[in-house]
């Protein structure tokens, strides 16, 4: 289903079965599309395009300024055996 031919950039493709178990909401917005699938034939799908979705990204926490110095002392730490040669390894 890599290679499909869904006219939107960006969507969520699926089989019936999992079209099914959707939400009433979510199954309203969704397409039917037949595709050909390399040994199987035809099968019908189905495709969401996510610009169509209300989605809200959660808001990402700034760190505070501890845990800023404590990452950064923490990988300086954890990096300086290698640098200096004490220690080998990917």
């Amino acid at each position: 289903m890599l290679k499909s031919t869904v006219p939107t950039g960006e969507y969520v493709l699926m089989s019936e079965p999992l079209y099914r178990q959707l939400d009433p909401e979510l199954r309203e917005r969704a397409v039917l599309i037949e595709q050909e699938l390399e040994g199987l034939g035809r099968v019908p799908l189905h495709f969401v395009p996510l610009g169509e979705l209300p989605i809200e990204t959660p808001a990402v926490p700034r760190p505070t300024l501890a845990a800023r110095v404590r990452e950064t002392v923490g990988f300086g730490l954890r990096a300086f055996p290698r640098m200096i040669g004490l220690r080998h390894g990917t």
